[in-house]
């Protein structure tokens, strides 16, 4: 059984359209499913950008035809150079976890987590160095749950939101999109 809850975080031999999904009631009971008709991304959005450090944030989820899968394309500028000064958090929650399991690091972090970097080189044209310099990035034709991503999918509608911030808690970005499992 420890085998078992161990595995719950290891992405290792995953498929591009391959996530671990969990009944809700007993999270340790998981398995591997192709989600290519099991996720459903919808209503992704720029909840809040901060006019001082970040432009023309915009974000729009469409599908390209009947059938096809919805993606999610975000764009933004940020002003100034983003390193250690700035740290991002990505909170995962639906019903059954009403407290959101977090991972929260400083942008220069992120470029040693593999799954992200994977993610921002397949999806957006952000530079992985550190410091991010100050230009307009965008994530094209997103598909959640990226590659890789190290926790479980839960049955139900999901709430992933991605914020960013100063050091001195000045409030930079926040995006947020759901996705449905069914």
């Amino acid at each position: 059984m420890v085998e078992e809850n161990n595995s719950l975080f290891q992405s290792d031999g995953l498929k591009k359209n391959q996530a671990r999904l969990c009944d809700p009631k007993y999270v340790i009971n998981c398995s591997v499913v192709t989600y290519e008709n099991n996720i459903q991304q919808q209503g992704g959005e720029v909840v809040y950008y901060n006019k001082k450090f970040v432009e023309h944030a915009q974000a729009i989820t469409r599908r390209q035809g009947r059938g096809a899968p919805y993606k999610s394309s975000i764009t933004f500028t940020i002003l100034h150079p983003w390193g250690n000064n700035v740290s991002c958090e990505a909170a995962y929650s639906n019903k059954y976890m009403p407290t959101p399991i977090k991972l929260k690091l400083k942008m220069c972090e992120y470029t040693k987590v593999k799954w992200m970097v994977n993610f921002v080189k397949t999806y957006s044209n952000l530079s992985v160095a550190c410091p991010v310099p100050a230009a307009t990035y965008t994530f094209s034709n997103i598909e959640l749950p990226p590659k890789g991503f190290p926790l479980p999918i839960l049955s139900g509608k999901n709430q992933v939101n991605y914020t960013c911030y100063t050091n001195e808690n000045d409030l930079l970005l926040v995006l947020g999109i759901i996705i449905n499992v069914h």
